[in-house]
């Protein structure tokens, strides 16, 4: 995995359209070389209001020496005005920079929450030329701005509802087949993801029917 590209545009306004997909690029890379970033970052993002302190024991310890690094990181890909954000937090602490940086490009308001359900509830339907599991993603990532904007989980009726609505017809069908009155969301996104996996194996119909059979106990 390469690292993200530079973030920072002369025109800062499009700082705030680049912001989330440069995070969620960002995250990935820097999760999948060392794993306990994910922790700091979770606290980080869901404590929005607290300037990132580290506790004297050897976890806050730990913690402090990722951020020093986090630091290092940011000083080379950061740009303009959020090179400018990070040159202003003081003993190299990356984690606050990042939290400045989410909350300057990600604010908690009620406007932003509202724009990010209704993209949600609008989703457009899933292509057929591009990766299922990537489109479910993508949806996931909107559900989740939306967490870190409105402070509450979406609601699992309404991510499920749309996840239905936007497969493409033949694969909706099936899943309506298969569905229960306590189907949850985290289960339907299972049996589409699975769909695709084998989709190229010529048992498509199999998969479905398969499933139809033990949905109705026969």
């Amino acid at each position: 995995m390469q690292c993200p590209k530079e973030f920072g545009d002369i025109n800062s306004s499009d700082d705030h359209t680049a912001w989330s997909d440069f995070s969620f690029a960002f995250k990935q890379w820097l999760f999948f070389a060392e794993s306990m970033f994910e922790s700091d970052f979770r606290h980080v993002e869901e404590h929005p209001t607290v300037v990132v302190t580290f506790h004297d024991n050897p976890q806050g310890m730990a913690s402090r020496e990722r951020s020093k690094r986090l630091y290092s990181i940011l000083a080379g890909i950061l740009k303009q005005r959020p090179l400018k954000v990070l040159r202003q937090v003081t003993d190299a602490n990356g984690l606050e920079v990042w939290r400045q940086l989410n909350s300057l490009y990600m604010p908690r308001t009620k406007g932003r929450s509202l724009a990010l359900l209704n993209a949600i509830m609008s989703y457009p339907n899933f292509q057929k030329d591009r990766s299922t599991l990537e489109q479910v993603q993508n949806l996931e990532r909107v559900a989740d701005e939306y967490r870190r904007s409105s402070g509450r989980d979406i609601s699992d009726d309404i991510l499920l509802s749309t996840l239905v609505r936007v497969l493409p017809r033949d694969v909706q069908r099936h899943v309506q087949l298969t569905m229960s009155e306590t189907s949850t969301y985290a289960e339907v996104r299972e049996l589409v993801v699975a769909h695709e996996r084998i989709l190229s194996t010529g048992l498509v119909t199999g998969f479905w029917l398969t499933l139809a059979l033990d949905h109705w106990g026969l």
